[in-house]
């Protein structure tokens, strides 16, 4: 409190000294330009940092999508799509057998009906015969009468015809009625062969879009794969180190030099 004016002054000016000699900084304007470099290097560096997490981000998403078409395919479903092909085939395969038996009936059935038909015209022949011989009295050629030795020759011989003709047309009718059965079974068989031609045309259809899918699975996995390697290469750009932590820790520095640097100009205005 005793001091002079001029003492204080000099207290002062003496505090600014060693406060000025405490202060030892670079030449400012390269710090400055230091400080300018630095900074845009860094913001390039964060730059390109974003535009790979950004292209990386950008592909994996393009990854996700692809891989889930990838997945979507499943080469069981065509490799069992392909074996009920080759079984539905085996039955289709047997149509022109089916269809030649189904011809030869029809021509079995043709004479047969006739042999039924021609059996049954001679049974009643034979029987009509045996009826007018019953009642034959003389003999229509030469009016004379029909001795009974006669009529029961020509009777027995007669009633084996019919016996003959009889059974003849039960067999044929027997005949008739398996080849009828034969052709009821043929035709179910025929019905079964259309029904596996109609399968076989749509599981076909279906296979070739599986085998089409699966072309396209496979270029798609190529496509998966470019893009996995591209995004590997990515992320090994985002870790090579690129000094932008002793950048940042450079710039803390220079920041400390160039505060330093405005004291130190206040302090000497002060000494003015």
């Amino acid at each position: 409190e005793n001091l002079t004016r001029q003492e204080r002054n000099k207290l002062a000016k003496e505090k600014v000294m060693q406060d000025l000699e405490q202060i030892q900084i670079e030449d400012i304007e390269e710090v400055e330009k230091e400080f300018q470099d630095l900074t845009r290097k860094k913001e390039e560096i964060i730059l390109n940092r974003n535009v790979l997490e950004q292209e990386s981000k950008n592909i994996l998403g393009q990854i996700s999508v692809v891989k889930k078409d990838v997945e979507s395919f499943s080469p069981t479903l065509l490799k069992g799509k392909m074996e009920e092909s080759k079984k539905i085939k085996l039955v289709v395969d047997t149509k022109e057998n089916i269809m030649s038996r189904q011809k030869q009936l029809e021509d079995l059935l043709v004479k047969t009906t006739e042999i039924v038909s021609k059996n049954n015209t001679l049974l009643e022949s034979g029987k009509m015969l045996m009826v007018n011989m019953t009642s034959l009295a003389e003999c229509p050629t030469c009016l004379q009468n029909v001795p009974h030795e006669h009529k029961s020759r020509i009777l027995e011989e007669e009633g084996i015809k019919v016996r003959q003709a009889e059974k003849l047309l039960e067999d044929s009718r027997m005949k008739k009625e398996e080849i009828l059965a034969r052709r009821e079974q043929v035709a179910r068989q025929i019905a079964e062969v259309q029904h596996h031609e109609t399968l076989y045309a749509e599981i076909s259809t279906q296979i070739t879009l599986l085998q089409e899918k699966k072309a396209v699975t496979e270029e798609k996995k190529e496509v998966l794969k470019e893009l996995v390697q591209k995004n590997n290469l990515i992320m090994s750009q985002r870790a090579i180190d690129t000094g932008v932590d002793k950048i940042v820790e450079r710039i803390k520095v220079i920041q400390e030099m160039m505060v330093k640097s405005r004291q130190k100009k206040l302090l000497m205005s002060q000494l003015e």
